[in-house]
């Protein structure tokens, strides 16, 4: 986990480019959100950028996890307000607030 940390923080420290994380560390069989990992709450603090969440409902269902073919399957995708971090709050804070927004999609 931490390469991969080290590496975000690489391609998007003090650059203008945008990266991508599935902060649950794969795909649910369910479709119910799992846990989050630390990861992109460590890049967003280092570098200052804001997270944009990105909900994809039914995702499981059109590309279930295992899976190499996407399957025919209506799929919405819900793009919340950028969060950031406020003053004074931990990694692990910033982490809930944003669980807690996918939790209510």
């Amino acid at each position: 986990m931490i390469s991969s940390i080290d590496r975000g923080l690489h391609l998007v420290k003090n650059k203008n480019r945008d990266l991508m994380i599935f902060p649950e560390g794969g795909r649910s069989i369910e479709g119910t959100v799992k846990k989050f990992h630390l990861g992109f709450a460590i890049i967003a603090h280092d570098t200052g950028h804001p997270v944009v969440p990105v909900y994809i409902k039914n995702l499981n269902k059109a590309f279930p996890p295992g899976s190499f073919l996407i399957r025919p399957y209506t799929i919405e995708i819900r793009i919340g307000q950028p969060f950031e971090f406020q003053e004074n709050e931990t990694e692990e804070e910033f982490v809930e607030r944003v669980y807690q927004w996918f939790l209510s999609q």
